[in-house]
């Protein structure tokens, strides 16, 4: 199936690319993974019932791992090709933030936790 269309039918909110070489895609509705031939749309089943939800915001840190805050209230990390839901508190994260190579700085309802 040709995904190149599912993109630009999207609100693109975010770009990452991991050290693999992947570029990853943060849309309105859902994550996609561009290989520099195909896109592919992935799912996050795994971690939410809640089909197409949307990306906000992506980075990569130096270790290589890529994060992911979706809309509501945890983050989703990308490391060695598996997707976990990591939360910090009961806070919801509003904002993510790379303010170095190796330091970078979440945003939980009010407070900021640097990481």
């Amino acid at each position: 199936m040709d995904h190149r269309n599912q993109v630009s039918r999207r609100r693109v909110n975010g770009i990452a690319q991991t050290a693999d070489g992947y570029l990853w895609i943060g849309t309105d509705r859902g994550l996609i993974r561009f290989d520099g031939f195909d896109f592919r749309p992935i799912s996050f089943t795994s971690i939410t019932t809640a089909p197409n939800i949307s990306m906000l915001q992506l980075l990569t840190d130096a270790r290589g791992t890529l994060w992911i805050r979706p809309e509501g209230a945890y983050l989703v990390r990308q490391e060695d090709g598996k997707f976990e839901s990591v939360r910090y508190g009961l806070d919801a994260i509003t904002a993510v933030s790379k303010i170095t190579t190796t330091e970078y700085w979440f945003r939980a309802s009010g407070r900021a936790l640097f990481v």
